[in-house]
């Protein structure tokens, strides 16, 4: 019978097709995921900050002079005005948002696997800002650009150059993915359990947090204990909070802490005598690494290790033979998954 047991810095000015460019190193700069480089293109001070995931972004010589190569060479204003773009990364996208003195903010997305087509958005998006006339200073002493047209507003620039092929629109401080994906559950039970599983995956717009719910259920596994043996069964859930740890152009690393909740099952075959199978609940708690990267398309691959701490531990036996197999006192979760972002 189965019975169970609880138990920062210098600048070099360079003239260069009658533009002044400006190489600003930072020795200190604000966070060392975001390097910023500067330049000034016509009369527009433009910076360039590429946060941790678009370091193969254009910095602010190269779409300086991509500007250029639009607009033409022209003397820079005494007083320029100033232009920020940040270059980031959220799954398989690319994004830029668009910091514009006097006239406001605009962001745009570009799928991957490169930033090219992010680029080619961001320089249309600047060359109508920059190559518009520039009207008396303002009472702080800057130039002030002027729209050529009456629908280019003080929230949102319309570009009439070339259109973004994916449209900006208003979108959500949460973007999520969906991932499926298997392994292997080592320690759980005296043989390794294999796995299938599914996961929402959230993440809140310009924090480095990502956080995780999923379900999953191991397949039958055997435990052998002369005459018969015992089928093992670990279904339930997880739920993870992580946050980035690296990253190199479309990887991204997230350290994560895990909390798996579920039942085992066990069912005795080959006995004379059987008792229906018996549930446990079974609680474990760790810390993993989850990698991802672009696979193609809008599809991602990912990698998910974890550390398995039992909260409590498990012995199962057959009555008047002896303990079958019992938790061990950590475990490692191992898988392999395929995942595209849902919004």
């Amino acid at each position: 019978m189965l019975q169970t047991i609880s138990e920062s810095c210098s600048a070099l000015p360079v003239r260069a097709l009658g533009l002044s460019v400006v190489l600003s190193f930072a020795s200190a700069p604000a966070r060392a995921d975001a390097p910023r480089t500067e330049s000034v293109v016509a009369r527009a001070k433009l910076s360039v900050e590429r946060v941790a995931g678009a370091e193969g972004c254009a910095d602010a010589v190269r779409l300086a002079d991509a500007l250029r190569a639009l607009v033409g060479a022209g003397d820079a204003a005494s007083g320029t005005f100033a232009i920020r773009v940040t270059f980031g990364r959220e799954d398989a996208d690319f994004t830029a948002q668009i910091v514009i003195e006097g006239l406001g903010v605009r962001a745009l997305r570009a799928p991957g696997p490169t930033c090219n087509e992010l680029e080619r958005d961001v320089t249309a998006a600047l060359v109508v800002v920059i190559d518009q006339p520039v009207v008396e200073p303002n009472q702080n002493g800057r130039p002030t650009p002027v729209a050529k047209s009456p629908s280019t507003t003080g929230t949102e620039l319309e570009s009439s150059a070339k259109p973004s092929s994916k449209p900006t629109s208003s979108s959500s401080p949460w973007s999520g993915s969906l991932f499926g994906g298997g392994g292997l559950t080592i320690g759980v039970a005296s043989k390794a359990l294999a796995w299938a599983s599914a996961d929402l995956w959230v993440t809140p717009e310009g924090v480095p947090l990502t956080f995780a719910l999923g379900a999953w259920t191991t397949f039958d596994a055997t435990e052998e204990f002369a005459p018969g043996g015992v089928n093992v069964r670990w279904t339930g859930g997880v739920a993870r909070a992580c946050f980035s740890i690296g990253g190199a152009r479309s990887l991204r690393v997230l350290g994560c802490g895990s909390f798996d909740a579920g039942a085992l099952r066990a069912s005795a075959t080959g006995y004379a005598v059987t008792r229906p199978a018996v549930y446990r609940p079974f609680f474990a708690a760790g810390p993993g690494v989850f990698t991802r990267g672009p696979l193609g398309g809008r599809l991602d691959w990912s990698i998910d290790v974890h550390a398995l701490f039992p909260l409590h531990h498990e012995n199962f036996e057959i009555e008047d033979a002896g303990v079958v197999f019992h938790t061990r006192t950590v475990g490692v979760w191992l898988g392999l998954g395929v995942g595209t972002r849902i919004w």
